[in-house]
């Protein structure tokens, strides 16, 4: 634990005490698990079983940093702890809850996508001869930027043998979590691929009865299951109408007896598993072909139509490449009709693109769509602001999609510069400003867009980056003495810091005094600046006379 500072214990559950921690050298933010096992031989066993997780690296499965253990004397516990990835939005188990307290459904789409993410991390560890042994909604974590409707799922919390068999660890388990084990476990102890796959169908009818049934009502569902498969004929027929495929399914993994359960193999001949595998662009699969993916292209480059790019888009939303390209092709077509793509754009297009911000093909095409859009009442939103705010940081060294980001940042704050301001986007202009001083074009931007966020009222962020700011005005007339508009802009950009009390005092600091002075005579032929250098050091001589005498 020397590596690491407690954040926050969110306590004891089913497996282990979990403690947010930060690693001292990289501050980075980490999950500690806390896993008490029988005796120290057990410990040492685990320990051993556990180190090969640390090389595990795939989309779809948790990732895992370190691996210690420890002895509290006091208590005679000895534990295995595990620090592994951080999931802020929690797991699976917790958002059925929520949903089931509404009585809402979980949408057939997410069903589809998850069903699939999950699978595809099961294969992975299939493929490396690792069983699960843990599968339940609370070991499936949502990865995404709080938006639960658009976020992947990731499988965490895989046991080894000998944590799955110790006794402190099995006699602690409520029957809650014991319905997701398959019966063959509480008879016999093998822990097989097919007991991951009856797992795996628990988790699936909780996903499809989030809006039918009580939490107690699939609970003793799944109790009832694990002795009579019959018992759940009358819900999946129900469910046919909800979602046929899924329901069918859960009729063929939910089985009592292993041998007449759903194997690995079928998942590979399955039309429907098959084709949300490819969705998310699965590496654990074979497909028939490559020809249907390519129709898929073609048809989606034949037809123009917005509605047809929404649904590819809906469709393939966790498969990158595919985004990446009906991104570029609908920013490319000449007849989408941008009405339809901004009533679209903050309702299904920025969830999408949110999940790849980190593409910047992606972002620059969606940029370039957003400018078609972006005088769209409809568009003049925070959720718009906040959506490319994201970027800034991202691509703070990326010129090209800065200047984009500036000028559709200008169209927003010229039309209500309070949504910039609430959006805290002062501190990444001046960081932008900062690293591109020697750009005229970035800096003019930006000199415009702090004008408009300032002209109207002054802001604590903006007063808190004051000294900083005026520092980088000196430093552009410095780098760009002779570009009239670049100078016209940084006049207008300070003119609202004039009237703050502690602009005198950096006014002496700075100097700014002589470098508008020494403008207004270096461009003396170019009326707009001429007038923007006029007014300023007319409100300075109001303020302080004394200033032109230094």
């Amino acid at each position: 634990m020397d590596k690491y500072i407690i954040d926050q214990n969110l306590g004891l559950d089913t497996l282990a005490e979990r403690i947010i921690v930060r690693q001292k050298e990289s501050n980075k933010t980490y999950l500690l698990s806390k896993m008490e096992l029988m005796d120290m031989a057990t410990t040492a066993v685990a320990y051993q079983e556990y180190l090969p997780l640390l090389n595990l690296s795939y989309e779809n499965v948790s990732l895992y940093f370190d691996i210690f253990t420890s002895v509290e004397h006091k208590i005679s516990a000895t534990f295995i702890n595990l620090i592994s990835e951080y999931f802020p939005m929690g797991n699976l188990d917790i958002y059925l809850q929520k949903l089931r307290n509404k009585k809402s459904v979980l949408n057939n789409q997410l069903v589809d996508m998850w069903f699939a993410q999950i699978l595809d991390g099961l294969m992975f560890l299939w493929n490396q001869n690792i069983i699960h042994r843990n599968l339940k909604p609370d070991c499936i974590y949502l990865c995404g930027e709080n938006n639960e409707e658009n976020c992947s799922v990731i499988i965490g919390d895989i046991i080894p043998s000998s944590v799955a068999y110790d006794l402190r660890m099995r006699t602690r388990l409520p029957r809650r979590a014991l319905s997701y084990t398959a019966p063959e476990i509480l008879e016999s102890g093998q822990y097989t691929i097919q007991s991951d796959i009856y797992s795996l169908g628990c988790i699936l009818l909780d996903m499809i009865t989030c809006d039918t049934l009580t939490d107690e009502e699939t609970l003793q569902l799944r109790i009832c299951a694990r002795h009579d498969a019959s018992t759940l004929s009358e819900t999946l027929e129900n469910l046919q109408n909800v979602h046929e495929t899924i329901s069918t399914l859960i009729g063929q993994m939910v089985v009592p007896n292993p041998e007449e359960r759903l194997k690995e193999e079928d998942f590979l001949h399955n039309e429907y598993i098959i084709e949300n595998m490819h969705n998310i662009d699965s590496s654990q699969m074979k497909y028939p072909s490559h020809s249907d993916k390519q129709q898929t292209r073609n048809d989606l480059g034949n037809n123009e139509k917005f509605e047809y790019y929404l649904n590819y888009l809906k469709q393939h939303r966790n498969a990158e490449s595919r985004i990446e390209y009906a991104i570029q092709l609908c920013n490319r077509s000449k007849s989408v009709d941008l009405s339809s793509l901004a009533i679209c754009f903050q309702k299904d297009i920025i969830p999408i693109v949110e999940h790849f911000l980190s593409n910047s093909n992606i972002v620059q095409n969606t940029l370039e769509l957003l400018v078609k859009i972006i005088h769209n009442d409809m568009i003049i939103t925070s959720q718009t602001v906040t959506f490319v705010r994201k970027m800034i940081p991202l691509y703070e060294n990326n010129e090209d999609i800065i200047k984009k980001i500036a000028d559709i940042l200008i169209v927003l704050a010229t039309q209500d510069a309070k949504l910039l301001n609430n959006a805290r986007i002062a501190s990444h202009l001046v960081q932008i400003m900062t690293k591109h001083e020697q750009n005229a074009d970035v800096s003019a931007k930006c000199c415009t867009l702090l004008w408009l966020m300032a002209k109207d009222s002054m802001t604590n962020e903006l007063r808190g980056h004051q000294a900083t700011i005026l520092s980088i005005f000196l430093n552009i007339l410095q780098n760009h003495p002779d570009n009239s508009d670049l100078f016209t802009k940084v006049c207008f950009a300070f003119l609202p810091f004039i009237f703050e009390k502690s602009t005198v005092d950096y006014l002496v600091q700075f100097n700014l005094v002589r470098y508008f002075t020494i403008g207004l005579q270096q461009h003396n032929d170019n009326r707009p600046a001429i007038k923007a250098a006029l007014t300023v050091l007319s409100e300075l001589f109001k303020l302080d006379g004394i200033l032109f005498f230094k």
